[in-house]
């Protein structure tokens, strides 16, 4: 029987095993964003967890903050199994941005501000505002 929960971006899944102990596993999935204070920009850490990814070997996030370029922010696997960017974006606006694996799959992030129609395609687009 697993049971999950979400808190502030954090999925955390208990599962319990034979024995009846549980075991706890954690999966970031977040948006984080860190306001700088001598510049109107925002460091903004898009992550996404090795669930959410399953066996892509490259991810991306692309959006209006580089003209919807696969190439231009390549996410990084870390050793947990998590992609994740760091961009510098520019304040007092919103931006809409998706995750790209392979190239060829499009995702969403759960924890966008707000999502809006695509233009281009019947799906939405996830939504950051600074």
């Amino acid at each position: 029987m697993a049971q999950d929960l979400l808190i502030s971006g954090v999925s955390l899944t208990a599962t319990l095993n034979i024995n009846g102990l549980s075991k706890w596993t954690m999966e970031l999935e977040m948006i984080e964003k860190k306001y700088l204070k001598t510049k109107p920009e925002c460091k903004v850490k898009f992550a996404l967890p090795a669930d959410k990814v399953g066996t892509a070997k490259s991810v991306a996030v692309v959006g209006d903050f580089n003209n919807w370029d696969c190439t231009a922010n390549p996410m990084k696997k870390q050793k947990s199994g998590v992609f994740a960017s760091t961009l510098s974006l520019e304040v007092n606006a919103a931006y809409q941005f998706r995750y790209v694996l392979d190239g060829i799959q499009w995702l969403n992030d759960d924890m966008a501000d707000d999502y809006v129609p695509s233009p281009i395609s019947y799906d939405n687009n996830g939504v950051i505002s600074l």
